[in-house]
């Protein structure tokens, strides 16, 4: 079962933060789990599948579901194909 969510907060030093879920919860997300994705954006929408872990819940094949308008083509282009 997918989810949708936010990315509520992101580290990229760490390459970790967490997605804000349409179902209200929270998941924890680490940049192995953005599959193609190069990194991700505090307000960017995702979908993904959710999995409990030993700490908790945990975002898996996420997907991205728009991208923010202020990016051009060649900037997307860079952030998930490079």
């Amino acid at each position: 079962m997918r989810i949708n969510g936010r990315v509520q907060f992101w580290k990229p030093e760490n390459n970790w933060g967490f997605i804000s879920g349409d179902d209200k919860k929270s998941y924890f997300v680490h940049k192995n789990d953005l599959g193609f994705l190069k990194e991700v954006f505090e307000g960017d929408r995702l979908s993904f599948e959710p999995v409990m872990c030993d700490r908790g819940l945990k975002a898996t094949k996420v997907e991205i579901e728009n991208v923010q308008m202020d990016f051009k083509e060649n900037d997307y282009k860079q952030r998930v194909f490079d």
